[in-house]
């Protein structure tokens, strides 16, 4: 049976929410400091898959952490009845909370790595099987619940967060090993790009596929390292620790996810296209200015400079178009390519 005496669950407890409340405030400093570059680059821009998984990853980490937080300050060593019929129906709900955030984040990344991966449809099979088996492991583990029955009278006397026996821990565990598994699968897919740019000697800084390299491999790299924390927290953590920093892991993914599609619409990112199988373009955002643009179409596939092509159907030209037309400042290809529509299906 699993023991702590009450000192020990009182520091856990603090230390426990210490690790909610800490990425909570930095999920909305991240939020307000970027609410500007969101303002100019989605709410003015047409509607598209894209934007609408970032509003989703975005607003749903901000607004759905907030019960998780609640949970935390109703922390309580000796809960009545009534307050841990409350913690019980908090905790389902950071559990599926977690799970609907990682798989929100997973759509966002498969649909970038396959853009990155010109639409290889092998690359996409392999990604959505891998996030396939781990949404169902997830979902099977979740369903079962948990074992209280190994843990003593004093740990199950607390309200929120409840603790969790090893058992329960262990399944937990071996739930997010498979997100592990997935961010250590993308982060070498998107380093062998990285790679094998840089053997082709084009390292220019201000292209898109710079950006997705470049992000890429640090956000996967950041998440890797950060879902390896959070399962040692399951398996070594105790009833109380274990899986604290879940909640730190699901801002931490949001937050890296929000930057890389605000940099994917930087207005100072030039589109350029080389080494193309049909000849080379250099194509670069001729005007950043609102209203300043028009969208010229251009049917056909242009491609990135790398080996495989990330299709750029859609481009934004000055052309002194008045301020009130309604006009997007820019697009790039990883929209366009996100779902494997054609562009006037993304687009209007």
């Amino acid at each position: 049976m699993e023991h702590l005496s009450d000192s020990q669950i009182a520091r856990q407890l603090r230390i426990s929410a210490w690790l909610v409340f800490s990425p909570f405030t930095l999920l909305c400093y991240e939020y307000l400091i970027t609410l500007d570059d969101e303002i100019a680059r989605y709410w003015s821009a047409g509607r598209s898959w894209g934007s609408a998984l970032f509003f989703l990853n975005r607003y749903v980490a901000l607004l759905g952490s907030v019960p998780v937080v609640v949970e935390f300050m109703l922390a309580s060593m000796n809960a009545d009845a009534r307050r841990k019929q409350l913690c019980s129906a908090f905790q389902s709900y950071h559990s599926y909370f977690a799970l609907f955030s990682q798989v929100l984040v997973c759509v966002i990344i498969v649909t970038r790595t396959y853009a990155l991966y010109g639409r290889n449809r092998i690359a996409l099979t392999a990604m959505v099987t891998v996030v396939g088996a781990l949404v169902t492991l997830a979902i099977v583990i979740l369903v079962r619940g948990g074992d209280d029955g190994a843990l003593s009278r004093n740990l199950l006397a607390i309200g929120c967060p409840s603790a969790t026996s090893h058992p329960q821990s262990i399944r937990t565990a071996i739930a997010w090993s498979g997100m592990l598994i997935f961010d250590c699968m993308i982060f070498f897919m998107t380093l062998w790009k990285a790679v094998r740019f840089s053997f082709r000697g084009r390292e220019n800084s201000g292209t898109l596929l710079h950006v997705l390299v470049r992000d890429g491999s640090m956000y996967f790299g950041l998440m890797a390292i950060a879902n390896a924390v959070n399962i040692g927290t399951y398996t070594m953590g105790g009833p109380i620790m274990s899986g604290a920093v879940t909640t730190g892991v699901n801002i931490l993914s949001s937050v890296l996810v929000s930057r890389l599609m605000l940099n994917i619409r930087d207005p100072r990112l030039p589109f350029r296209s080389s080494g193309s199988r049909g000849g080379a373009r250099d194509l670069s955002s001729t005007s950043t200015h609102a209203g300043a643009a028009t969208r010229t179409a251009l049917r056909g596939s242009l491609s990135m400079n790398m080996e495989t092509d990330i299709a750029l159907d859609s481009v934004w030209v000055g052309d002194g178009a008045p301020a009130d037309s309604g006009a997007d400042p820019y697009v790039e290809e990883y929209e366009l390519v996100e779902a494997g529509l054609p562009t006037n299906m993304l687009r209007r």
